[in-house]
């Protein structure tokens, strides 16, 4: 949280409660003007006030900042036609919050330890998507394993990461005609890694093959 320094500021004093209610509100400590909150946890609704201290020792109150910290539970990942579907699950609590909507979310792509690939988000969602279900559709994932996680922003306030959520996914076979006759076909296919069964269509026929052909 940054602070506006107003002239002739000595010091500041920083306040948070649960709710907006000052007379409820614990000291969190003297500052310039940054302060940190790091005890924060998923979906805490907090309210900050911040006093500036001039050289006189007169305090100056101000109004309150809201922050937000909403949760993200249960991410997974689908495969969805030519893409990935990423979703994930916000708490109740956040839910019910007449503010939802106002929220936006960012998809990254990362590696199995949860590391960034990349500070640039692969997807986005923002509050104007909402119809119900939390998701982003990933065009850009690649053949294997894919990792990606999610963080919400609300009210110039990140979430904190979610967890990992994985997905892996299949190469194209090559198909090629080996053989042919007026009344049957032979196409074979190169075989792919991972893969238990084929689906082969043939106009409006489909077959699933459980062996791998190659």
């Amino acid at each position: 949280m940054y602070l506006r320094n107003p002239q002739n500021a000595k010091t500041y004093q920083v306040y948070h409660a649960a709710e907006n209610d000052i007379a409820k509100a614990i000291l969190d400590g003297t500052t310039d003007t940054v302060n940190y909150d790091t005890d924060l946890s998923s979906d805490v609704m907090r309210f900050f006030w911040v006093k500036a201290i001039d050289s006189s020792d007169n305090v100056m109150g101000c109004s309150p900042i809201v922050g937000f910290i909403p949760a993200l539970t249960d991410a997974k990942c689908t495969l969805n036609g030519n893409s990935v579907k990423v979703t994930w699950d916000a708490s109740s609590d956040m839910l019910a919050n007449v503010d939802y909507i106002k929220k936006d979310y960012y998809v990254y792509a990362c590696n199995a330890d949860g590391s960034l690939k990349s500070f640039s988000p692969v997807g986005t969602f923002g509050s104007t998507d909402y119809d119900g279900e939390l998701y982003v559709r990933v065009k850009s994932a690649n053949v294997g394993e894919n990792y990606f996680k999610i963080r919400s922003w609300y009210n110039g306030i990140y979430s904190e990461y979610s967890d990992v959520a994985s997905i892996s996914l299949l190469a194209t076979p090559e198909i090629k005609v080996s053989h042919f006759t007026s009344d049957s076909i032979t196409i074979n296919w190169n075989a792919v890694s991972g893969a238990t069964k084929y689906s082969v269509a043939c106009g409006n026929v489909d077959v699933t093959d459980d062996a791998a052909s190659d």
